[in-house]
């Protein structure tokens, strides 16, 4: 009887555990992620050189090369 209980309030627990939303922290919102907002200058200034087939601003072709390979 004892093992029985044990066993039924181990399965209500990983029930609960499956079915329970985090509660912990709210996922931080992307775009004020200082990050995001530097990776997307970064990729919109190599797209605009692209388009323009020039170099970014203030880089030297060794530069914007070893930018595009990391």
């Amino acid at each position: 009887m004892r093992l029985l209980k044990i066993a039924l309030v181990a399965l209500l627990f990983c029930i609960n555990l499956a079915l329970a939303q985090p509660s912990l922290a709210d996922r931080p919102k992307i775009e004020s992620n200082p990050d995001y907002i530097k990776l997307n200058q970064t990729l919109d200034n190599f797209l605009n050189a692209r388009e323009q087939q020039t170099l970014p601003k203030g880089m030297t072709a060794e530069q914007f090369q070893q930018q595009i390979a990391i």
